[in-house]
C-alpha cells in the first residue's frame, strides 16, 4: 500500500474512533443517572465500564499516533538517526539510507562518529550539544559508504529521562549539496562580476544617492587620470565641465525623484586631470533596496570625444559626398537606360538577324544538294559536302541562338502543367532511340512513375534531349551508359543524368553552362553549336529550378541535376 492510502487508512481509522468515543460518551450519559455510582465504575454498557472505554480509546489513540509518527519518519525528505546514551546507531529512516548509500549491517549498533571526517566530528564535539540539549543548522561534511564526502545541514536534539540523564540524541541530517553549488556558483560569479568591472574596456563608476563617488574601475582612472583613492567621496560634478555642472547636477537628482530604474544615454563634458575635456554618453542605472529607496547609481561611460572629433572633421565630407552621390545616381540611372536600350537592340539584333539568314540559308540548304548532284568532280562533290554541312552549323546555330533569345525575353511565358516525369522520359527516349543505338548507348530509367512535376512539356523535353545528345558527343565510340532518375523531398523534384562519358575537369565545371562553350576544344566539327545547356539553364530558371553539374574527373563520367516543382500526386492516380 502506498504512503498516500496508508495515511488515508490512518486518518479514517482515527475519524472512526473519534465516532467510537462520541458514541461511547452519548450512551453513558443517557444511561447514567443521579443515583448512579460517582466512582465512574457504573456498567453502563454490559461486560464494559466508563474506565474501561476511556483506557481503551486512550490506547488506540496513542496506537494511531504511533501510526503516524513511523509513517512520518520513514517517508521524510530528510536523513534521521537516533543514538542511544553511547552514542551508538540504533534506529534510522529508509532516506539515511540512500543519502548514506549504506544499510544496517553499516549503520546499526555502530558509533555516530564513522559518519563524519575525523575534523568534522572534532568540530561537532566542540559544539558541545549534550550540554545545551539543541544544536539547529550545523554545517558540515558527512563521509558516505563509497568514502566520498557530502556537504549535509545537521540538527542535533539530546534526549533525556526523567531524571534529566542522557538516553540518546535525535540527529536530521538534510543534504544541502545543490546548496552548496550554488553558493560556489554565486561566489565565482561575483568575483567574475568584480573581475569585470575593474577590467571592463569602458570607464564605469558607482554613486550614492546623493552623488558621491563610490567606487570606480581601472578604466575610469586611466581615461580622466585620476587615482583611485583620490576620487572616492567626492562628489561626481567635481569632474565635470564647469559649464555642465549646474545641468549635471539637476538632471541627476531630478532622476533620483523619478525611481527609474534606467535613465537613459545622455552626453556629458567630463575634464582629466591634466584639465584636458574628454565627451561621453553617460549610461545610469540605480539600484533599489526592498523598500524601494535607491541605494546606488551605477554608470557606464562610453568615450566619443575622438567620434565627435571625427563628426566635426566629417560634416563638409558628408556633404561633398551628397554631392557627389547624386552626381553618381544619375550618371549609374542613365548608363542604365543605355545598358537595357543596347540589351533590347541586341535581342531586337539577333531576332532580325535569325530571322534575315533564315531564308537565305533555307535556299542554300535545297540548292546544295542539287548542285552537288550536277557536278562530276570529286573534289567538287566533296566541296560541296563541306559547304552543306556549314550551311546546316550556321541554321543549327541560328536556331539556337534565337531559342535563347526568345527564352531570354520576359515576354515569354511557359505552358506550365502537371506532367508524369516518367511518360516525358520515355518520349524522349524512344524519339532519340535511333541515335542511341547507332551509338550503341543503353537507357538506364530508375525514375518512379508516381512522380508528376509542373513545367512546360516541349521545354522539358529539350531539357533531356540537350543532356541525353550531349552526354553521346562526349562519350567516344564505344557507347556507353545513361542512367536517369529523380527524387523528390518537399516540394522540390531533383533529377539526375548520369553518363559514363569522358567526364569534366574541375575547371571545366564552372563553364558548362556558358554560351558557345565546349568541354572537348579539340573537337573542331560542326555537330554542336555549344549552346544546348545554356538553353537548357535558361529553361530550367525560367522554371524557378536550378541546374549544375558533378564529375569526378578526367574518364569518369557526369551527372547533370535539375530541379522542378513537385506536382499535385493525385494527378497520375486520377487519370486511371
Amino acid at each position: 500500500m502506498g504512503n498516500e492510502s496508508e495515511i488515508v487508512k490512518i486518518l479514517r481509522d482515527e475519524e472512526k474512533l473519534g465516532k467510537l468515543h462520541s458514541k461511547r460518551k452519548n450512551d453513558y450519559e443517557e444511561v447514567t443517572t443521579p443515583e448512579m455510582s460517582t466512582d465512574g465504575d457504573a456498567n453502563i454498557i454490559p461486560g464494559l465500564t466508563t474506565k474501561d472505554i476511556s483506557k481503551k480509546i486512550e490506547n488506540e489513540e496513542l496506537r494511531t499516533l504511533e501510526r503516524i509518527s513511523r509513517l512520518v519518519f520513514e517517508n521524510s525528505a530528510v536523513a534521521i538517526t537516533i543514538t542511544d546514551e553511547y552514542e551508538r546507531i540504533i534506529y534510522w529512516n529508509k532516506y539515511a539510507e540512500q543519502l548514506l548509500g549504506m544499510n544496517k549491517d553499516d549503520l546499526y549498533m555502530k558509533h555516530v562518529n564513522l559518519l563524519y571526517p575525523p575534523e568534522e566530528w572534532s568540530k561537532i564535539r566542540k559544539q558541545n550539544i549534550r550540554r545545551k540539549g539543541m544544536q539547529h543548522h550545523l554545517e558540515t561534511k558527512i563521509l558516505m559508504k563509497n568514502n566520498e564526502l557530502q556537504d549535509v545541514d545537521i540538527s542535533l536534539s539530546v534526549l533525556k529521562d526523567q531524571k534529566g540523564e542522557v538516553i540518546g540524541s535525535i540527529g536530521i541530517i538534510k543534504d544541502i549539496t545543490e546548496r552548496k553549488q550554488i553558493e560556489k556558483a554565486l561566489k565565482e560569479s561575483e568575483e567574475k562580476f568584480k573581475q569585470l568591472y575593474e577590467k571592463a574596456p569602458i570607464p564605469y563608476h558607482i554613486l550614492s544617492p546623493h552623488g558621491e563617488i563610490t567606487n570606480v574601475n581601472e578604466k575610469w582612472c586611466q581615461i580622466l587620470r585620476y587615482a583611485k583613492m583620490d576620487v572616492i567621496g567626492k562628489p561626481i560634478f567635481y569632474f565635470i565641465s564647469e559649464n555642465e555642472k549646474e545641468t549635471a547636477g539637476s538632471s541627476f537628482f531630478k532622476k533620483i525623484l523619478a525611481k527609474n530604474p534606467y535613465a537613459g544615454g545622455h552626453e556629458r563634458t567630463f575634464v582629466t586631470k591634466d584639465g584636458e575635456k574628454r565627451i561621453f554618453v553617460i549610461h545610469d542605472f540605480f539600484s533599489f533596496d526592498e523598500n524601494n529607496n535607491i541605494k546606488s547609481v551605477h554608470t557606464a561611460m562610453e568615450d566619443i570625444t575622438n567620434r565627435k572629433q571625427m563628426e566635426t572633421e566629417l560634416k563638409d565630407v558628408d556633404e561633398m559626398l551628397r554631392t557627389l552621390n547624386k552626381e553618381l545616381e544619375r550618371k549609374v540611372y542613365e548608363r542604365t537606360v543605355e545598358i537595357e536600350n543596347l540589351l533590347k537592340q541586341k535581342d531586337e539584333f539577333i531576332s532580325q538577324l535569325g530571322h534575315d539568314l533564315k531564308t537565305p540559308l533555307t535556299i542554300l540548304i535545297n540548292i546544295l544538294p542539287l548542285v552537288k548532284n550536277e557536278v562530276e568532280d570529286k573534289n567538287n562533290k566533296e566541296d560541296c559536302d563541306v559547304a552543306i554541312r556549314n550551311v546546316y552549323y550556321i541554321k543549327n546555330l541560328v536556331t539556337e541562338t534565337l531559342k535563347i533569345a526568345e527564352i531570354s525575353s520576359p515576354k515569354v511565358t511557359f505552358d506550365i502543367k502537371e506532367l508524369n516525369l516518367l511518360d516525358v522520359v520515355n518520349n524522349v527516349v524512344t524519339d532519340n532511340q535511333f541515335i542511341l543505338d547507332g551509338k550503341n548507348f543503353k537507357i538506364e530509367n530508375h525514375i518512379d512513375e508516381k512522380i508528376i512535376v509542373e513545367a512546360d512539356e516541349l521545354r522539358l523535353c529539350e531539357i533531356f534531349n540537350n543532356i541525353i545528345n550531349n552526354a553521346v558527343k562526349y562519350s567516344g565510340n564505344d557507347g556507353g551508359t545513361i542512367t536517369l532518375d529523380a527524387q523528390n523531398e518537399k516540394d522540390v523534384v531533383t533529377i539526375s543524368v548520369r553518363d559514363t562519358g569522358i567526364g569534366i575537369t574541375k575547371e571545366q565545371l564552372d563553364h558548362v553552362f556558358d554560351e558557345f562553350y565546349k568541354a572537348d576544344e579539340s573537337r573542331h566539327n560542326l555537330e554542336s553549336s555549344g549552346l544546348g545547356l545554356s538553353i537548357c539553364r535558361r529553361i530550367v530558371e525560367k522554371h524557378g529550378g536550378r541546374i549544375w553539374v558533378e564529375s569526378p574527373g578526367l574518364g569518369k563520367g557526369a551527372t547533370f541535376y535539375f530541379t522542378l516543382k513537385l506536382g499535385n500526386k493525385n494527378v497520375y492516380e486520377n487519370k486511371w
